[in-house]
Parts: C-alpha cells; structure tokens; sequence
C-alpha cells in the first residue's frame, strides 16, 4: 500500500520501494514476477547504455557546469566582456 501511494506522491524512495513490493509478490504471483522480470531487463538495457555513452555523458556535464560557473563569475564579480 505504501508503494501505491508513493507512486501519486512522488519521494526519493518511491521506486525503490515499489521494486521491493513486486520482488516480494512476485514470490506468490505470477503477474507480479513478469513485471519484475521485465523491469530488470529494462535497467539493464539502461546499463548498457549507460556505460555505451558515459563519456559523452560526462563531458557534457562537465561542460555544463563550467558554463554555469562562468555564468556565476560574471554575474557576481559585474566583470565585463
């Protein structure tokens, strides 16, 4: 139940605690178990993309980040280009 209701009340903890719901009635029933067999290809789906592209990935944050910290330095120093 409380899975349920932190699916309408979004928190940090809110998939994790719905995986650890599924895990334990996949144990009893079989529609649970699909959706957990299913949601566990999806994360590793999500890995292997993850660790496909995680260069990119990083220099774009990288990126953002310095552009944010210019931003910052501009803004709170009144320098001027």
């Amino acid at each position: 139940m409380l899975g349920l209701l932190l699916i309408v009340l979004p928190g940090p903890f809110t998939i994790p605690l719905v995986a650890a719901g599924a895990a334990i009635l996949g144990t009893e029933y079989e529609w649970a178990k699909k959706i957990l067999d299913l949601s566990n290809k999806k994360v590793r789906r999500s890995g292997a993309l993850f660790k496909k592209y995680i260069k990119i990935g990083t220099l774009i944050i990288v990126g953002m980040l310095f552009s944010v910290g210019v931003v910052v330095f501009i803004y709170t120093t009144g320098f001027r280009l």
